[in-house]
């Protein structure tokens, strides 16, 4: 087989479908990229929610989990469109008959966003507050469920 590398600059004769079809990988490559910050950043918050007590660093977590789930929705909807368009309108691309597949790493990312979704129920689910109810194992969980007096 032949591996080509996506166009991602409009020519100036390009077809409008072509001109589409680079908006679209744009798009993805933007998307993929926000998505790798983003997973980098729940990994960093999600060990130091764990570390610490607080039930407002967990639900924190939790939301930039959602985010990160987002942002891998928007990469794997894209990349179906791409698929879609080219095999309508760009031809040349995926001529007529041509049958391809989306392979592994496809089902891979369906896998990884079903995890950030759990992942982020799980720390919604544990990040209930535990003042006055909760047997402190540790004089640290103590200090950080102590009540905090905000008035002077």
């Amino acid at each position: 087989t032949r591996c080509d590398f996506h166009q991602n600059q409009v020519q100036n004769a390009s077809l409008p479908a072509e001109q589409t079809l680079v908006g679209m990988i744009r798009t993805m490559l933007s998307f993929s990229i926000i998505y790798m910050l983003l997973a980098i950043i729940a990994l960093i918050c999600g060990l130091y929610s764990i570390r610490d007590y607080r039930y407002t660093y967990k639900r924190l977590t939790a939301m930039i989990y959602i985010l990160t789930a987002a942002s891998l929705i928007v990469c794997i909807e894209v990349l179906t469109t791409i698929y879609r368009h080219s095999n309508q309108h760009l031809h040349y691309i995926y001529p007529p008959g041509t049958k391809y597949s989306y392979g592994a790493c496809f089902i891979f990312a369906w896998i990884i966003f079903i995890q950030l979704l759990v992942s982020s129920c799980i720390f919604f689910v544990c990040s209930r507050k535990r003042k006055g109810t909760f047997d402190e194992a540790t004089e640290e969980e103590a200090l950080a469920n102590q009540p905090v007096n905000l008035g002077r």
